[in-house]
């Protein structure tokens, strides 16, 4: 097996081979930008689902070897499609290269039942409520839609964290999300098992809303200390009320309090901020990136843009053509800005690519339903929307 070769295919990625991505839904994905089913937790366990007997992973896995990237494989593509070269199938082949040297023949790869990266999302439990989130995201954004609040992937956690402990020697790599993973008691059993096995090469990866940092008497930088390597991406958007309003339920001040304790008390933990360029975050993450830098909070280039998935209505390619131009200038301005930093090239080659997102057409359609859910929003949260975000405040003058 040539493995220069199949890195070097554009239908080629690694994580369908290497990784497990369990979802709140009870349902396994080959990742978190796919929502393709390899398996239902409600019907099959977690090791019937990884095995090679399961047709439906090693067929979905077979194309990718012949450079065809599987139809539900689209939000990659559409990154590299206009011109992104930091897509999570890119990022993640050249990320994950080394692993395929377990492997001999194509058919082993095919066929493996090892499990180096887990993605585990135990619940949608959450504190927050995040506009551009989804009930499956958030336990309160359920209760607030009436979308059943809280949901679990396992209905016998133990099961799977038996089986997590069986093949515990493989693992090179945790990512957990949520719900807020830092209020999942199950998450930190987790930790336990591999400080336990002395498993502190470990890397752990995070999605977390800097809220909260402590689950009870369990306080997370304690445990992260002994780990080599974590990184958290962060969800701040915006500064400030923006921030707020965005990130509904969450508090400036305190997410920066726990992001300075952070710094403070484990030096080994890696500050990513994971922003989400939509309509109300476009013009605030400046000032938001300078802001952590100066407050020592974050590194150079420590952000990384992303693009709103579900919730189309908020894409920056929606505004009106004066407030194109001004993000325009915005970007561009910022980009000039960073050009001599170290380290800032992956934040450039983001920003760059937000200014070709910026001009596809608007959509009058999605402008009004962003204006409708505004509008509700606004009235059941008690928020202002104008106030909030002046720069905005004739986005819906024609709609």
């Amino acid at each position: 097996m040539n493995a220069e070769e199949l890195l070097n295919k554009k239908g080629f990625c690694i994580l369908p081979f290497v990784h497990s991505c369990i979802w709140q839904t009870a349902r396994a994905h080959p990742c978190c930008m796919n929502h393709y089913v390899l398996g239902e937790l409600a019907t099959n366990s977690i090791e019937e689902i990884y095995s090679n007997k399961n047709d439906t992973l090693t067929n979905f896995r077979k194309p990718f070897l012949t450079d065809t990237l599987h139809e539900s494989c689209y939000k990659c593509k559409d990154i590299e499609d206009h011109g992104g070269n930091h897509s999570y199938r890119l990022e993640s082949n050249r990320k994950y290269s080394h692993l395929l040297k377990h492997f001999d023949t194509e058919e082993e790869l095919i066929n493996n039942e090892k499990i180096f990266l887990w993605d585990v999302r135990f619940s949608n439990l959450c504190n927050l409520k995040c506009l551009i989130c989804q009930p499956i995201d958030s336990s309160r954004i359920a209760e607030e839609e009436q979308d059943g609040g809280l949901k679990n992937a396992f209905t016998d956690v133990d099961e799977f964290i038996n089986y997590f402990e069986k093949h515990i020697d493989s693992v090179i790599e945790m990512y957990f999300a949520g719900g807020e993973p830092l209020l999942i008691k199950d998450h930190y059993k987790i930790l336990e098992l591999l400080i336990k096995y002395k498993k502190f090469d470990v890397n752990l990866r995070y999605n977390i809303n800097a809220t909260t940092i402590s689950l009870g008497n369990k306080n997370v930088v304690d445990l992260w200390k002994q780990f080599k390597n974590v990184r958290i991406s962060v969800s701040i958007d915006a500064g400030w009320e923006q921030f707020e309003y965005i990130r509904y339920g969450a508090n400036w001040q305190e997410a920066i309090n726990n992001l300075k304790y952070i710094r403070t008390h484990a030096p080994n933990v890696q500050i990513l901020l994971g922003v989400v360029i939509t309509i109300l975050s476009l013009f605030y993450t400046k000032d938001l990136y300078n802001f952590l830098i100066n407050e020592d909070i974050i590194s150079t280039g420590s952000m990384h843009l992303m693009q709103v998935y579900g919730k189309d209505y908020y894409r920056p390619s929606n505004l009106t053509e004066d407030l194109k131009e001004k993000a325009l200038k915005y970007y561009a301005d910022w980009g000039q800005e960073l050009q001599d930093k170290k380290d800032a090239n992956s934040l450039i080659n983001d920003i760059r690519l937000f200014q070709t997102l910026i001009k596809v057409p608007a959509s009058a359609e999605l402008l009004n339903k962003l204006k409708v859910r505004t509008e509700h929003k606004d009235q059941i949260r008690k928020t202002d929307f104008y106030k909030t975000f002046p720069i905005l405040k004739d986005l819906f003058n024609n709609v």
